[in-house]
């Protein structure tokens, strides 16, 4: 095992739709995303004409660190989060900046990425 450390200024990989920007590292096995949603977006606006898909088809763990969002569930469960709420979304779902400011929060998922080959 060896210390990493890597920095969220400095992504492995950046990937963007309108209005959100998502910041990429990979560590330990895990993918750690800081994600930026400006005001005024909304998932089912903004992108599922890009990912396709009635509901959004990924599960979200991460905490909250600026701004406010909404998350809906098809069958009509609603939830708003703020900076220092932790949460859990399940997949299905539709989510939404609330205010004037962009949200930005931190999520951890396993790194379902392939192994590199050993040399």
């Amino acid at each position: 095992m060896r210390l990493i450390g890597k920095n969220l200024g400095a992504p492995d990989e950046t990937d963007e739709l309108p209005m959100l920007l998502d910041e990429v590292v990979r560590v330990g096995g895990y993918v750690v995303t800081r994600e930026t949603l400006e005001p005024g977006w909304r998932w089912s606006e903004h992108a599922r004409p890009e990912l396709r898909g009635e509901w959004c088809d990924t599960r979200h763990v991460g905490m909250t660190v600026s701004g406010r969002w909404g998350v809906e569930l098809p069958a009509g469960e609603r939830m708003e989060f703020g900076p220092g709420d932790v949460f859990e979304v399940p997949a299905g779902h539709d989510s939404w900046t609330i205010g004037e400011e962009p949200c930005v929060t931190i999520e951890w998922a396993p790194d379902q990425s392939p192994m590199p080959s050993a040399p």
